[in-house]
């Protein structure tokens, strides 16, 4: 939850609105709904690029591959290779008067939301920043695309920077859900680096080959590793797409660090249709630091049809009471999971099935992973209906703060022996193994 809070925080850092003078503007729709102003007094939306140092607008300015289209609201990219953040729709104030003017403002950005800016890549594209947009976003052309992190916000990370963006938005709540966000639609475009933030985003024909470094941030709090996500948004649709997700395994220096929960999509619903997405990258990189590829979503919110999902042992996906972590997995079929963490944690009764079925599959259960049902304080009851169980980790049923109350096991008649040897082992201090 707290590497959610800071995608929040730092999203709004580096993709703010800003209005002439550099201040962040909100959105206020309850004030816009039904304002109806002349808007051309307080200032007009165009293209602007912080480029080597330099401000252009690319309306009246030029860069060297890049062609604005105002009729058209239409930005291409040829063989571009820029050095700074990329506004597509910048609000270039006359006269500045927030207080003033504030009704007229909410009122342009609302009815800014609903329009559409195209960005037509052609060749091979490099931006050394962020692309921001306050409207819906149309990314095509038929080139590649990488969005990298500028130079001075990167000396604030090791290794890989995590926030090189491309947003249609903010993101306020404390979910961290796409509050107020354009739509984003990707299509016969590669993507080599980015970061989408929108609130749907589509992906239709297109490539992406993103790896992800390891990076680590030291807060208040301590060092802290995370690999950054891919796409947050409120919907995920894939459609005949290439996707190749390569994750490099930590460094020494990073193998000790906490761990910030880590997704490659982020979504409340996902829809998979005739696509191949495979994670590839060293076994290391999975089994040290679990993520979930498709978020923190029920099982029941990601739907895939005709499609091959190429997973790696390590990675984790969420299903009724619990997080469970590919145990075993071969050349990308998943035929064992044990139980990771429980995201129900407020139940009395924990029932461990013999298997489990995801993504098609059906699969045994076969291990209960190290402080697993450390949150779960009102836990009195565990029943382990499997024969598969190998292992359990260590202070897998130990609760912090310490519970005092015994638990209480039912396991098959035929495994007693051995499982209470497990729980034993697993430094259970209180429990009836029945």
């Amino acid at each position: 939850m707290r590497f959610k809070k800071m995608c929040a925080t730092l999203a709004v850092m580096a993709c703010g609105l800003m209005i002439g003078n550099g201040n962040v503007i909100t959105w206020a729709e309850e004030v816009a709904q039904n304002t109806t102003v002349d808007y051309s007094d307080l200032g007009v939306r165009r293209p602007r690029i912080y480029n080597d140092s330099k401000e252009v607008y690319l309306d009246t300015g030029k860069v060297k591959g890049a062609t604005w289209n105002a009729d058209k609201k239409e930005l291409t990219l040829d063989n571009f290779k820029g050095k700074g953040h990329l506004w597509l729709d910048y609000y270039d104030a006359k006269n500045y008067d927030y207080e003033k003017n504030k009704d007229k403002y909410a009122a342009e950005q609302q009815a800014h939301k609903s329009e559409t800016i195209t960005l037509v890549v052609k060749g091979d594209c490099t931006i050394d920043g962020y692309i921001d947009c306050r409207c819906n976003l149309k990314i095509t052309g038929g080139g590649s695309l990488s969005v990298l992190e500028d130079s001075e916000n990167s000396k604030r990370y090791e290794y890989e920077p995590a926030w090189y963006t491309i947003s249609t938005g903010e993101f306020m709540d404390e979910e961290d859900k796409p509050s107020d966000c354009g739509d984003i639609e990707v299509s016969n475009v590669t993507i080599k680096a980015a970061i989408f933030y929108g609130k749907n985003i589509k992906f239709d024909n297109a490539k992406v080959n993103r790896k992800f470094r390891l990076a680590t941030m030291t807060l208040a709090e301590g060092t802290d590793c995370f690999y950054a996500p891919f796409a947050v948004c409120e919907t995920i649709s894939v459609n005949n797409c290439k996707m190749n997700f390569r994750y490099e395994e930590p460094a020494k220096n990073q193998m000790n660090y906490s761990l910030y929960d880590q997704y490659c999509f982020n979504a409340q619903k996902i829809n998979i249709t005739d696509s191949t997405i495979k994670f590839k990258g060293k076994e290391k990189a999975y089994m040290t630091y679990p993520s979930m590829p498709f978020g923190e979503i029920e099982l029941s919110a990601i739907q895939v049809k005709n499609s091959k999902i190429g997973f790696r042992k390590g990675q984790c996906f969420l299903k009724d009471d619990y997080i469970y972590r590919f145990s075993k997995v071969n050349n990308g079929k998943i035929s064992e999971a044990s139980i990771h963490k429980v995201y129900n944690d407020g139940k009395k009764k924990y029932i461990i099935d013999k298997t489990i079925k995801a993504f098609g599959k059906k699969f045994k259960i076969v291990g209960i992973d190290s402080s697993s049902f450390d949150s779960c304080r009102e836990m009195k009851t565990v029943i382990i209906k499997g024969k598969s169980i190998r292992r359990i980790g260590k202070n897998a049923f130990v609760r912090y703060p310490e519970v005092k109350k015994s638990i209480t096991f039912k396991v098959p008649k035929a495994k007693k022996k051995l499982y209470t040897s497990f729980i034993k082992k697993a430094g259970t201090k209180k429990f009836v193994v029945k």
